[in-house]
């Protein structure tokens, strides 16, 4: 195959190249165009970053941080969980849904709409702990004749929130790892200082302290013990 060569400003030239047709003509797939461009841009990073070791961190040789797996590590990442925030999630949900509603179906409108102002207020409204506790007893009596969502007291509600948030820090640490960063999740935090600290609102709730930065080459805890897999892994 030829092609017509170009100038600088982008102007066809009495020049043409001839092209191997097996390479150059074949159909581009921008998903192998986007991996090969982010395996390049990995590779640039790497060796590029270095954590400063005890011994040379000026006028100390004491470990900055206490707590294993923060030694290293030039950023914290912390999620918070706010429960109370249901309510004002689901008005911007329904006002997005509102503005993108030609790009859904009538079906796909009513049902997310549904969704929204019925559903979680069904799930999240709660008074003092009682409006929650009604609606379980509520639940479990539907529940013996069919299929019922039965997650609706405050403490239920409460730990849905922090798989959710848990679940959104699990995306965050493997896009770390997609970009050659490493990330360690932390447990055994002083929650209320740390909330003092960072001048949180009372009602939000720390669900996970995540270190980031790039690992220790000689590791944290060396050799780890790691649970059979087959006391698991079930399958039916």
């Amino acid at each position: 195959m030829e092609l017509i060569v170009h100038n600088i400003k982008g102007k066809e030239t009495d020049k043409k190249v001839k092209l191997d047709k097996s390479v150059f003509g074949i159909e581009p797939n921008d998903h192998a165009i986007y991996l090969d461009v982010k395996q390049y841009l990995a590779n640039n990073r790497k060796g590029l970053h270095k954590a400063k070791e005890r011994a040379e961190i000026a006028g100390s040789t004491r470990k900055i941080k206490k707590q294993k797996g923060t030694g290293t590590a030039k950023q914290i990442v912390i999620t918070i969980v706010r429960k109370d925030l249901w309510k004002l999630r689901a008005n911007q949900n329904i006002d997005f849904f509102n503005l993108n509603k030609e790009n859904l179906s009538t079906k796909q409108y009513d049902q997310t709409k549904k969704y929204y102002t019925k559903a979680m207020p069904l799930v999240y409204k709660d008074f003092l702990g009682i409006l929650g506790f009604s609606k379980y007893i509520f639940a479990y009596i539907i529940g013996v004749f069919k299929v019922m969502y039965r997650q609706l007291r405050s403490s239920d509600t409460r730990i849905v929130a922090h798989k959710s948030a848990a679940l959104a820090s699990q995306n965050f640490m493997i896009s770390m790892s997609g970009f050659g960063y490493d990330t360690c999740p932390m447990e055994g935090f002083d929650s209320l200082k740390l909330k003092k600290l960072l001048k949180l609102n009372k009602k939000s709730e720390i669900n996970m302290v995540i270190g980031c930065g790039i690992r220790s080459k000689e590791g944290v805890y060396g050799e780890r013990f790691r649970i059979p897999f087959e006391e698991v892994y079930f399958q039916k």
